[in-house]
């Protein structure tokens, strides 16, 4: 049960990822990173 879970939600990442326009997984993942630090840096300013 919980293998067909983490293979559901590797596909779900890998659709969007595609979707979003990205070839390179590891590109999209520092993008998404830098993002994520972001908002992180925001929440704190508050």
């Amino acid at each position: 049960m919980a293998a067909a879970i983490i293979t559901l939600a590797r596909n779900l990442a890998l659709n969007l990822y595609r979707n979003h326009g990205f070839t390179n997984m590891a590109q999209a993942q520092r993008q998404a990173g830098a993002g994520l630090g972001l908002l992180k840096t925001l929440f704190r300013m508050k």
